[in-house]
């Protein structure tokens, strides 16, 4: 009889002991699933913030070589210069667009030459429209069309800080959470975004 008794405590305990691991493997589970979705959120956040940001800085970029395309249509309507000449600025703008940089695959190479080509047809034009002094006086809108493309050529560098902001926080949240991101955004591989600031000269 006592060691039925005794058979039937330690399974008894077996069984406390069985139901106490479940539920502390449950927990931990659930634990984990909180911080992953409590993570997920916080990446989300952090990619609106860094697409707002890209955005807004590409949306500027376009004004600006749609300003270039419309300084050359005035130069048209003002018949003083080679329709040949205002066609082949017109595909070097197109051109200038089509080497732009994108976000995950921009290099301090191609920023560069993107910066060099766009700020060297914005001379272009703007040098053109210089030649003919009478012709802004007849169509006052491309004085209005200079300014704007001056004034967004001095937005680049806020712009750029700005993004550059946001990049470094979704940089440090990859690398901190290296070991689970798959877990976190399991459709997206997230890498170390490139930023517009020069590195340190020791890197």
């Amino acid at each position: 009889m006592k060691k039925k008794s005794n058979l039937i405590l330690i399974l008894s305990l077996m069984f406390v002991l069985g139901l106490s691991s479940c539920n502390s493997s449950k927990h931990k589970a659930e634990t984990t699933f909180d911080r992953i979705d409590s993570l997920r959120s916080h990446l989300l956040t952090i990619e609106d913030s860094l697409l707002y940001t890209w955005n807004v800085m590409i949306q500027d970029d376009n004004e600006k070589l749609s300003d270039l395309s419309r300084l050359l249509d005035e130069l048209k309507y003002a018949n003083v210069l080679d329709s040949n000449i205002i066609n082949a600025h017109k595909e070097k703008v197109k051109g200038v667009k089509s080497s732009r940089y994108y976000m995950t695959k921009m290099t301090s190479e191609k920023i560069d030459y993107y910066d060099s080509i766009s700020l060297a047809l914005s001379a272009q034009i703007i040098q053109l429209i210089d030649s003919f002094p009478d012709v802004a006086s007849k169509y006052p809108f491309i004085n209005e069309l200079i300014e704007s493309v001056y004034a967004r050529e001095a937005n680049v560098l806020r712009f750029r800080v700005d993004y550059d902001y946001v990049a470094k926080i979704h940089n440090q949240f990859v690398m901190d959470h290296e070991d689970i991101i798959d877990q976190i955004d399991p459709e997206y591989r997230h890498t170390i975004l490139t930023l517009f600031e020069l590195p340190p000269k020791d890197q």
